[in-house]
């Protein structure tokens, strides 16, 4: 069962999402989550089910948002989807990743990424709480 926390880092995750995709017509929404059961179910994604995916119709653009809690922030399953995530950012003309964490633990979740290591070919716009991270530093 979904914490509160993860269900509201969820809408928070959705309204971020919503601000970047204002100007494409035809989003298609889909969800992992029970934050929004009137949206259609994702599937999985290399093995993971995202909280939230838009898309274009003719799928040149994707969005993929997943909101975490200060307990999975820093885990395996964590540093695997984050990565899936990103090698299927590679098929889409325009893909980003948004990341909704609390705010205390916004940090925490950029040394992930940073520590990651993510080669520049995987490296595309990742949002953690709407900041766009750098992966360079």
């Amino acid at each position: 069962m979904e914490s509160d926390l993860h269900l509201s880092l969820c809408r928070s995750l959705k309204s971020d999402i919503e601000k970047r995709t204002s100007s494409f017509e035809n989003i298609f929404w889909e969800t992992g989550t029970t934050a929004f059961r009137d949206l259609p179910t994702t599937t999985k994604i290399c093995g993971f089910k995202p909280d939230l995916k838009a898309f274009t119709q003719d799928f040149s653009v994707c969005f993929l948002g997943d909101a975490k809690t200060q307990n999975d922030i820093k885990n395996k399953h964590t540093q695997a989807q984050l990565y899936a995530f990103l090698v299927f950012g590679k098929d889409f003309n325009r893909f980003s990743l948004f990341y909704r964490v609390p705010t205390n633990c916004f940090y925490r979740c950029a040394q992930l990424i940073k520590d990651l290591n993510i080669p520049k070919s995987l490296q595309t716009p990742l949002y953690i709480n709407n900041i766009l991270f750098d992966f360079n530093i």
